[in-house]
């Protein structure tokens, strides 16, 4: 199979500008909806988070990629593919550099077409943020946002992306390039998640489970004189069993999980 031809840079950038001042950007935008909707779940009741890396790597980038996309309407443009630098001999020259006056946002976008230069992604974003901080040493990190195009989502790129906005408190929005022979489009991309170890051929709509393990001492405390028989005689004759305190246990996480909403079951068990 042939490799696809990327179209040339200044061909996308001229077509991202003509979007912008045709107040169409946002519209062009395909997959908004997948990406709000993960957004959204983290204020909802019934949602129990998990604390994995995979998880705070997925929500910071969902919810970076809906503060992006509300502040891509009503755009300006204050520059194209010039640099911004002060220093003489420098050169700082974002693709598009917008504003917009309703929310006193800067974007940045940032074109990438070949593959070769995708180190220097977050190399140069951090560098326009810092000269933009230079001229405007009041802004926030809310008041840079960027935008990241590409047509090709590497590992390298979506891992340097995704590390922007989980640890670097950024705000970056990632856009997949397509073409064909209708033109371009953009569709809003979710950097995947880092795969924990020993979980690559579980499939990406897996449930997440949690294992609890309530240990009761009772038998462990009669130490090892007791042989196997004898400690099932014990289980089956105790009419304690399972004990109080495992089933208090069970109760009050199952109303807990009534309160807050949720949907899930609990088994119980026993290991001889």
């Amino acid at each position: 199979m042939s490799a696809q031809k990327l179209p040339p840079e200044s061909e996308v950038v001229t077509w991202l500008q003509q979007l912008i001042e045709q107040e169409e950007l946002l519209d062009t935008i395909q997959g908004q909806e997948a990406v709000l909707s993960l957004a959204d779940l983290g204020s909802e009741e019934c949602f129990l988070p998990a604390f994995s890396i995979d998880y705070i790597s997925r929500r910071t980038s969902a919810e970076a990629a809906r503060h992006v996309l509300g502040r891509l309407s009503l755009l300006e443009i204050i520059s194209i593919n010039k640099s911004i630098s002060l220093t003489t001999g420098e050169v700082l020259r974002p693709d598009i550099l917008c504003f917009n006056s309703e929310t006193k946002t800067l974007v940045v976008f940032e074109v990438k077409r070949a593959s070769e230069t995708e180190r220097q992604t977050v190399t140069e974003l951090a560098g326009y943020e810092q000269e933009l901080r230079n001229m405007l040493p009041f802004l926030g990190h809310f008041d840079v946002c960027f935008v990241v195009v590409a047509s090709d989502w590497s590992t390298l790129l979506v891992h340097a992306v995704g590390s922007m906005n989980a640890w670097s408190g950024k705000q970056c929005l990632a856009l997949r390039l397509t073409s064909n022979e209708s033109g371009f489009g953009l569709v809003a991309h979710l950097p995947e998640a880092w795969h924990l170890t020993g979980s690559t051929n579980l499939p990406p709509e897996a449930l997440t489970s949690i294992d609890l393990y309530l240990a009761y001492k009772g038998i462990d405390q009669l130490g090892d004189e007791l042989s196997l028989n004898d400690r099932r005689g014990f289980v089956e004759d105790d009419e304690r069993w399972p004990p109080r305190v495992v089933l208090s246990a069970m109760d009050v996480i199952a109303r807990a999980g009534d309160r807050a909403g949720s949907h899930g079951f609990m088994m119980g068990g026993c290991r001889s």
